[in-house]
């Protein structure tokens, strides 16, 4: 159960990401958001643990600024994978990779905490 909720929110905060931000563009398909769930929260569940813990030692450094730079890495990781995979992903510029990486974290953050 806790998976599906997790692919709701993960889902939710990508549907609001593409919807409010301009230069990430996809094609509206409602499976197509399903699989950017599934891709986003492989990815948080496999990856970046591992990232942020070979980044300890940097992230300490510049006082977690660095845990950004790994949000933004992973979200162009996603973009890649679902365009790789032929989903109609695509961003305009890391710029927008960045925006759509921070509302990403940012409402899958608050949402995790209202229904946890």
């Amino acid at each position: 159960m806790k998976i599906l909720i997790r692919l709701a929110i993960n889902a939710a905060a990508a549907w609001l990401a593409f919807t409010v931000l301009d230069g990430l563009n996809w094609n509206r398909k409602w499976l197509t958001l399903a699989a950017i769930a599934l891709i986003i929260g492989a990815v948080n569940t496999f990856i970046k643990p591992v990232l942020k813990f070979l980044s300890i030692p940097v992230r300490l450094v510049t006082l977690g600024f660095f845990t950004l730079v790994i949000n933004v890495a992973l979200m162009a990781g996603v973009i890649y994978l679902a365009d790789a995979m032929d989903l109609g992903v695509t961003s305009d510029g890391w710029q927008w990779t960045l925006a759509g990486g921070l509302v990403i974290t940012v409402v899958s953050s608050i949402l995790s905490m209202v229904i946890d």
